[in-house]
């Protein structure tokens, strides 16, 4: 099957955090274990570098192939050239050294960590060749296969006359595509979008020779009378024994529109594949195992993509062809690992597994169930009802709560400090609560929104054609962005205090006994509530919850000796 991938990076937001300070004798954990901690600027690379043999090299200070964004960010140091047998570094003879790098940021707060490459000395008089023989034991059949398959790519080359370009190359122009943007603004294009209006024209894809472009106009995506000129070139071949991953061959396609320069890769079997046809394009929904590799495969996962946690010295190379035989395995294919060997397969499988037990791939959207309530009385505090936060659960949002509210996340049994700055993911219950003063001392209301830790929205696409020869699929991840917002609003209770005087105004004495009810309407049917007898000074007070400007007072028993007033009163509701 043909399987192709748009692979990109996505840059993660850093956490603050404070490294422990690092003793002399301790080596400094690998970027890989602390990327998130650390600024875009002060992420360092280091590709690998060939020397020939009696070359001059100073390894101390020769930091060619190393990557500084910003020098004024990092101070980066050699630590260490060793080969497999833990011999210092030397250009005398062919071998291959592992560099180790120490880089330590100038912001104090951020971690110091190492990074590596390989240091390649090889004979200035041979060309470079694949490490295949003897690395592995390979089966007749998979001999018997290879065999075939060598001999029909040598076959297609003659016939179509494609360049061959090594590893190195190949890794230098994956590394480049997983940076491509493939959303031009001008013509709201994506490249799923060019790609299915290219299929519709009738652009054959597998039948194009190295070098063939195909042009022709897009519908803009703003307007159906507007178009944007695309052109889609057929690259060069790579193979997978550069990789000593058997003898796969893939080929990618630049497709140009707009601003955007896009490639996108397609795993070539050597078994023939169909003919002229049309190509139709749909978002992976009914293959979540197929989609799953797409984004968790590549570096759209971010910290949780397969390569940040196993296998991360692979080179780009290895990894982009061990996604695609795992794509051509979730797609179901029976001729998946056609022409690979045994390691190329339990990689490709590997890959595979640790996608398929992740969780699906996050969605941007979110939202609350409740996003505007009103608080009520529980006890002697107020809080909201239940609120779920409905979102992937890879999306993330933080609240910063205002000065008396505590969050108590239903979903974990956890509250929360009042004030505090509290981090929830998708599918959490919660509710606020406050005190009954939070009007008085605080606000009335509280609200806020809230961007989501998302903001691109990864999709995999499968494009097919109609042939029958063959079922073939070219697929890959996009990510788009998409920054999402959520708001919430909670209204708090307001208290009034309601106070009174029973007096008798003839003999000019206060009263004890009277009790008055407090209505809400004029003619006092609603009773809100019963005010306390008033005490020897005549004197009662209430509290209620202010739901209106305006009350109602009504005596309901009159003190000993007196006969009940049943005038009504009404009296202005302030704020306790």
């Amino acid at each position: 099957m043909l399987a192709g991938m748009t692979m990109l990076s996505t840059v993660l937001s850093p956490m603050t955090a404070y490294a422990a300070e690092i003793q002399p004798e301790e080596k400094p954990p690998l970027y890989e274990e602390v990327k998130d901690l650390l600024d875009e600027d002060e992420v360092v690379t280091a590709k690998d570098y060939e020397i020939e043999t009696g070359s001059v090299f100073d390894v101390k200070s020769d930091y060619t192939g190393l990557e500084i964004k910003d020098d004024n960010k990092v101070k980066v140091t050699f630590e260490e050239a060793k080969n497999d047998k833990n011999e210092d570094f030397t250009t005398d003879h062919v071998d291959t050294y592992k560099a180790v790098y120490y880089v330590e940021p100038v912001n104090q707060e951020h971690p110091k960590y190492q990074i590596s490459r390989k240091l390649i000395v090889r004979d200035k008089e041979t060309e470079v060749q694949t490490e295949a023989a003897g690395s592995e034991a390979v089966t007749e059949s998979e001999t018997a296969g290879s065999e075939q398959q060598t001999e029909e790519a040598e076959e297609s080359e003659s016939d179509s006359e494609i360049t061959d370009i090594g590893a190195d190359e190949f890794d230098d122009l994956v590394e480049q595509a997983q940076n491509q943007d493939t959303y031009d603004e001008e013509s709201g294009l994506e490249l799923h979008d060019v790609l299915e209006q290219a299929g519709d024209e009738g652009v054959d894809l597998d039948s194009m020779e190295e070098g063939e472009i195909a042009t022709f106009e897009a519908v803009s995506a703003y307007s159906a009378r507007s178009t944007q000129q695309v052109t889609i070139e057929k690259g060069p071949l790579y193979r997978y024994a550069d990789y000593n991953l058997g003898t796969y061959l893939t080929e990618p396609y630049y497709i140009s529109y707009g601003s955007v320069r896009a490639t996108a890769y397609c795993v070539q079997p050597a078994k023939p594949g169909p003919g002229s046809g049309n190509y139709t394009i749909t978002k992976i929904g009914d293959n979540q195992a197929l989609a799953k590799v797409c984004y968790y495969g590549t570096d759209a996962a971010g910290s949780e993509s397969f390569f940040a946690n196993k296998h991360t010295d692979f080179s780009e190379g290895k990894r982009f062809i061990i996604i695609h035989m795992a794509a051509s395995y979730a797609n179901g294919s029976s001729d998946a690992f056609y022409g690979t060997n045994a390691t190329g397969e339990a990689l490709a499988k590997e890959l595979y597994n640790y996608c398929v037990n992740k969780p699906e791939i996050p969605d941007v959207a979110m939202s609350f169930s409740k996003p505007n309530v009103k608080a009520y009385v529980d006890g002697n505090v107020q809080r909201t009802e239940n609120i779920q936060f409905n979102a992937s659960s890879q999306q993330k949002i933080t609240m910063d709560l205002p000065k008396g509210v505590k969050l108590h996340n239903v979903s974990t049994g956890n509250v929360s400090a009042a004030g505090a700055s509290v981090t929830i993911g998708g599918g959490t219950t919660f509710y606020l609560s406050a005190p009954l003063t939070q009007t008085k001392d605080v606000s009335a209301t509280f609200s806020t929104k809230m961007k989501g830790s998302i903001t691109k929205d990864y999709s995999a696409y499968k494009l097919t054609t109609n042939a029958s020869v063959q079922d073939l699929a070219f697929v890959f991840g996009e990510g788009v962005a998409d920054e999402k917002y959520v708001s919430l609003k909670v209204s708090w209770i307001e208290q009034a205090t309601i106070e009174i005087v029973k007096k008798d105004d003839t003999a000019d004495v206060n009263l004890a006994g009277a009790v008055f009810g407090v209505y809400s309407d004029e003619a006092c049917t609603k009773l809100i509530t019963q005010m306390p007898a008033t005490d020897k000074n005549g004197k009662s007070s209430v509290t209620i919850i202010k739901t209106q400007d305006t009350v109602y007072l009504k005596e309901i028993t009159a003190p000993q000796g007196y006969v009940v007033n049943a005038t009504a009163t009404n009296s202005k509701t302030g704020s306790k």
